[in-house]
C-alpha cells in the first residue's frame, strides 16, 4: 500500500503528517465547532443507536451511513457497534484485573469516515481536524467534549486505526476510530431540544468476549 498522499500546493508531506495516536489528541479537534457539525454528529449519532448499527455477521450487511459536508471536505461516515464483555473492557482500558466494569452494557462503536481526494477543501490536515472533531462531538456530545478527562460523560477508551490512510486505488482517504460506549452513553445523547432522540441499543444482541 502507498504512504503517499494526493499533494496540492498547501498539502503537507506525508514525512510530516502527524502520528494517528498524537492526532486523537490533536487540540484544534477540541475546540468548539460550527453549528452544522454539531447537527451532523447529531445525526451520526442517531444512525448509531438505531439497530441497524449492530454489526451483524450476514450476508449484505453494511454499516449505516451518511454524506457529510465538514468545514474542509465532504466526507461519507459510516457507524457501528457491538456488545463486548467486562474482560474486553479491562484489555482495552488495561484496567486491573480487579477493577469493577461498569455495570451498563458495554458496546465497542467503529467510526470511519472515507472521502475522495478531489472532495478536500484544505488541507490533510485541516480535514483531519474536522472529521475528528465529529467524530469527538459523535462519542459524547455537549460538554462531555471538554479538556476536563475526569469528566464521566466522555467513552471509556478511544483508539485511532487509520488517519488519513490513501487507499490503494489513490482516490481516496480514510480517518478510523474505535471507542468504548456504554449502553447508558449511548442512550444519553440528546436532541438541540434536550429531548432524547431515540433509543437503537439492541438489549439481545450477542456479546464479544
Amino acid at each position: 500500500m502507498s504512504n503517499t498522499t494526493p499533494q496540492s500546493p498547501e498539502s503537507p508531506q506525508p514525512s510530516s503528517s502527524p502520528a494517528p495516536d498524537a492526532l486523537v489528541r490533536l487540540p484544534l479537534s477540541l475546540l468548539k465547532p460550527p453549528a452544522s457539525v454539531r447537527r451532523t454528529a447529531e445525526r451520526c449519532a442517531g444512525l448509531l443507536r438505531h439497530p441497524r448499527a449492530r454489526i451483524r455477521v450476514t450476508p449484505g450487511w453494511q454499516a449505516p451511513s451518511s454524506t457529510v459536508v465538514l468545514p474542509a471536505g465532504t466526507a461519507t461516515v459510516f457507524v457501528s457497534r457491538h456488545r463486548v464483555s467486562p474482560a474486553m473492557w479491562r484489555k482495552l482500558t488495561k484496567a486491573d484485573i480487579d477493577t469493577a466494569a461498569p455495570d451498563a452494557p458495554l458496546h465497542l462503536v467503529t467510526l470511519s469516515a472515507v472521502t475522495e481526494t478531489d472532495q478536500l477543501h484544505g488541507t490533510l490536515r485541516d480535514m483531519t481536524v474536522s472529521v475528528h472533531s465529529l467524530f469527538r462531538h459523535i462519542l459524547a456530545p455537549g460538554p462531555g467534549n471538554s479538556r476536563d478527562r475526569t469528566d464521566t460523560r466522555g467513552p471509556e477508551w478511544i483508539g485511532a486505526e487509520s488517519c488519513g490512510r490513501l487507499h490503494p486505488d489513490g482516490s481516496s482517504l480514510e480517518w478510523t476510530w474505535h471507542a468504548l460506549l456504554t449502553a447508558e452513553q449511548l442512550e444519553r445523547q440528546t436532541s438541540p431540544g434536550g429531548r432524547n432522540s431515540g433509543s437503537g441499543a439492541d438489549p439481545g444482541e450477542d456479546v464479544a468476549a
